[in-house]
């Protein structure tokens, strides 16, 4: 085999302990020092401030390697005088493979490969970055890019673009409506000081004032491999051609949408287009497509007020007929999408798995409102809620819901509420009181036949008698409730099979606190009137937040489990 050829490296050599960089002079000394035998230092250079550390790594490459990795590979480690960004690695054989290697950082052709050995931000890293750190993370890039190890098969794919602009906020059912041919898509723009934030548009989304209407192409790629990663195209031409080896004609797709709206005269009635594209990304060529939606904002000249007009001019439309005109004059920015939540997403992020139950909530009061919203939030997110009352001052102190609801009823103020937090609706409301529910009696009948579990969380004995004796439905009840100082959290649960229904395990809850010396107080600083939960108490919100966390908390431990349960929390606030 003949000698590799290696990108030339421009600099003075110096000593490796003559270095003045800190980091550099560390990984020099480290590696000069033969810790490692498969480690070689060949010199030290520097430049204008910067200082490299050049070294020979050994690597262990299998026989059939997946990527070209030579048993012996040439690096220059570049180092921050500012330590202000990651050490730059640099692979100095010319030809170093690029095409279909993952984790490279996109630079010109005309310099060496860039590794990519960290995904967390330098803030992080670079508290607890050693040298020793950093050659270890080095060798690893090359043994498990050699064998095809290094992108785990739990890692995302490799996002077909690196770099981003103004965020983006889908639905992720997004991707599938266009894979099945969808072109029903209307974003909102929200503008600010900061710039511009895209919004895919909702009935139940009060979006800002000053929203900007946004025309969307959606388009599908072919399916392909991950290791195809583009630099940030500047301007729409360069996007057509990134974008033709994975099946999408761009160019043709922007003119024939433009001319319908042309024709409709339409183009005015726009102030930004964007495209919105469905890559069908494999881990490998017999791989099950994994869709990544990627987007880009293309502005044209004067788009505040003449809409889309200047931009169909600049790809040959609006009578130009020049040919010539491909786009190159349109700037694209490459935008962040961010995906809503869903109730599985918003299990994964709270740590712990979804549970996908059908559940009733009556009474969404101060302690009721919280919990909803708070279990929501974790993914809990199938409610039907149900209450009579309307919000007033008196109840901002301690209520979910904001000021902007003030008069509305509780019930489906809080329902809108809860279904803006994920892309699609699941909580129902129901403005009734369930002991005298009029009109309302069969659809509450009718809520109480399919639910899986009945949340009393009403603070009224005679709701939870109700509950308990004479709602004819096979779901499981509990009552979450506060003491009347505010301090104590109550929760009290049924059995999967009901042996224990709501009001025996409360005779129970009454006789720990008769004879239980840890509950000592419980009852106190309240005037109680037949039970502790109908006191009308001066609680500050730190603790009903707080109570409202733990009830949840208990409520899907609850919710899993087959046993009835009986739990006081108490605070020493």
């Amino acid at each position: 085999m003949e000698s590799p050829s290696f990108y030339p490296v421009s600099g003075i050599i110096v000593p490796s302990n003559a270095l003045q960089i800190q980091r550099a002079r560390d990984f020099a000394l480290l590696v000069d020092s033969k810790a490692s035998a498969y480690v070689r230092l060949i010199e030290c250079r520097g430049n204008d401030g910067r200082e490299a550390v050049i070294i020979d790594v050994d690597s262990t490459v299998p026989q059939h390697p997946i990527a070209d990795i030579r048993i012996t590979e040439r690096l220059k480690i570049e180092f921050d005088p500012k330590d202000s960004w990651y050490p730059d690695v640099w692979a100095l054989r010319i030809d170093f493979p690029r095409k279909c290697t993952l984790h490279l950082n996109l630079v010109p052709e005309s310099q060496p490969a860039s590794l990519c050995l960290f995904s967390e931000s330098w803030p992080e890293i670079r508290l607890r970055l050693t040298a020793n750190m950093l050659l270890l993370r080095i060798q690893t890039w090359l043994n498990g890019s050699a064998n095809g190890t290094l992108h785990r098969e739990d890692q995302p794919l490799e996002p077909a673009f690196q770099a981003h602009s103004f965020p983006l906020i889908i639905s992720p059912r997004l991707a599938r409506s266009i894979i099945s041919g969808s072109r029903n898509l209307q974003l909102g723009i929200i503008q600010d000081c900061n710039g511009y934030v895209f919004i895919q548009a909702r009935p139940d989304r009060r979006l800002n004032e000053r929203a900007l209407p946004a025309y969307v192409i959606p388009l599908i790629s072919a399916p392909h491999e991950h290791c195809i990663v583009n630099t940030h195209p500047e301007n729409l031409e360069e996007l057509c051609r990134q974008l033709e080896p994975v099946g999408i004609d761009l160019l043709r797709e922007v003119q024939s949408k433009l001319i319908t709206l042309e024709h409709q005269n339409d183009l005015e009635s726009y102030r930004f287009l964007v495209l919105l594209i469905v890559l069908l990304r494999q881990r490998d060529a017999n791989a099950e497509p994994e869709p990544e939606i990627v987007a880009f904002l293309c502005i044209g000249d004067h788009a505040q007020r003449t809409g889309l007009t200047a931009l169909a001019r600049a790809v040959g439309l609006g009578g130009t007929g020049d040919n010539l005109k491909c786009g190159q004059d349109v700037d694209v920015m490459l935008m962040s999408v961010h995906e809503e939540l869903t109730p599985k997403t918003s299990s994964l992020y709270s740590g712990h798995d979804e549970i996908d139950l059908s559940l009733v909530a009556v009474g969404v009061g101060a302690i009721g409102s919280q919990v909803v919203e708070k279990a929501v939030r974790g993914g809990l997110a199938r409610w039907h809620i149900i209450d009579n009352d309307y919000l007033l001052p008196h109840n901002l102190v301690r209520h979910a819901l904001g000021g902007d609801w003030l008069g509305h009823a509780k019930a489906s103020a809080l329902a809108f509420e809860a279904n803006t937090l994920l892309d699609e609706p699941t909580i129902q409301a129901t403005v009734a009181d369930v002991l005298s529910p009029d009109k309302q009696a069969k659809t509450i009948q009718k809520t109480f036949a399919e639910a899986h579990a009945i949340v009393d969380l009403s603070a009224s004995v005679a709701v939870a008698r109700h509950l308990a004796h004479d709602v004819p439905a096979t779901a499981r009840r509990c009552s979450i409730f506060v003491s009347p100082s505010g301090k104590d959290l109550v929760f009290i649960g049924e059995d999967i099979d009901r042996k224990y229904r709501l009001d025996h395990i409360e005779m129970q809850y009454y006789r720990a606190i008769a004879s239980n010396e840890q509950l000592s107080g419980h009852l106190l600083d309240g005037i109680s009137i037949g039970s502790c939960r109908t006191i009308t108490s001066r609680v500050p919100q730190y603790l009903m937040g707080l109570h409202a966390a733990q009830g949840v908390r208990i409520l899907r431990s609850w919710l899993l489990s087959k046993t009835s349960i009986a739990t006081v929390v108490r605070t020493e606030a």
